[in-house]
């Protein structure tokens, strides 16, 4: 009942379109039939709004369609359709700092795997107020867990598409909650560092700033990807290379990127502790703080209050 209770306050603080159309949150639908629903065939981009406007919504839009491009999507909807409607649901929410996720699926068809039998897409945004994450999190850091859930092969379901088949993910966080920890961080077939369940990795060994390449097999993050820019432009010592487990616990400080959290500390993996504090990791505070101060000189091209 609890959980219930919570669900439905939850919905009350949501805004959804469906297909251009606003629905209360508790009467959105789509069909049964719907490729997304019956077999997470689907790709999705989660992004914010940070005083009326949306941040790196280009960004955004281009890994969509990147997405689109590696499962063998066909893009009934168009781009401008997609943006609007994401601009629509966010002003509707009236919510000034917002969480928003746009989803589009391959569209409905008959119980069939062939992709080749749908016919149209559907296009879902839910906007919500931006998740605010304890500030315990950025000072004292969190704990991570090296599971046995090995990341998606990317011979197999690309994890560079960002899609709605997320089963892989749900495993490693649900093993990485049973040990107590925050979060999952997943190797791939080869025994290699990839990512976290909703996250970008990265280690700092012997001042150099280190993070997997993506063809370790992970999403190419949004945050990773400028936040790699600025470490260029700051001139500080960086590598995009593969990261195996010997080098996380032998790292001074570990870090973790995504669009709603940014910059996250890691106290401790499994047995090993980094520190408890930011006074210990000091790449990490100066990038937070760098992180915090390219955000507020972002262009406001995509204003929707």
């Amino acid at each position: 009942m609890e959980k219930e209770q919570d669900f439905s306050r939850y919905l009350q603080e949501t805004t959804v379109f469906i297909n251009g159309e606003n629905f209360p949150a508790k009467e959105a639908r789509i069909s049964v039939f719907d490729r997304g629903f019956l077999f997470g065939d689907s790709i999705y981009e989660a992004c914010y709004g940070e005083d009326g406007f949306i941040l790196f919504f280009d960004d955004h839009i281009n890994r969509l369609k990147h997405s689109a491009k590696l499962l063998k999507f066909t893009l009934y909807t168009s781009v401008e359709e997609i943006k609007k409607q994401a601009i629509q649901t966010l002003s509707k929410s009236g919510l000034k700092s917002a969480y928003l996720r746009i989803i589009l699926t391959r569209g409905e068809s008959k119980i069939s795997l062939d992709p080749n039998q749908a016919f149209k897409n559907n296009l879902v945004t839910i906007a919500r107020p931006k998740p605010v994450y304890p500030k315990e999190y950025y000072l004292n850091g969190v704990y991570l867990s090296l599971v046995n859930t090995i990341r998606n092969d990317i011979r197999a379901v690309d994890p560079n598409a960002k899609s709605g088949n997320y089963l892989n993910n749900v495993m490693a966080i649900e093993e990485a909650k049973a040990q107590g920890a925050y979060d999952a961080i997943m190797l791939n077939s080869e025994g290699k560092v990839t990512e976290g369940t909703t996250f970008n990795l990265w280690i700092v060994k012997n001042g150099k700033i280190i993070t997997p390449p993506i063809e370790s097999g992970l999403l190419a993050g949004i945050t990773r990807k400028n936040l790699l820019i600025l470490i260029k432009t700051l001139g500080l010592n960086h590598a995009i290379e593969e990261i195996h487990p010997a080098d996380l616990f032998s790292a001074q400080e570990v870090f973790i990127t995504s669009s709603t959290r940014k910059i996250i500390p890691v106290a401790r993996i499994d047995d090993k502790i980094y520190g408890d504090n930011t006074s210990h990791w000091p790449t990490i505070a100066n990038l937070m703080h760098r992180f915090d101060e390219l955000i507020q000189t972002q262009p406001a091209e995509y204003k929707y209050l």
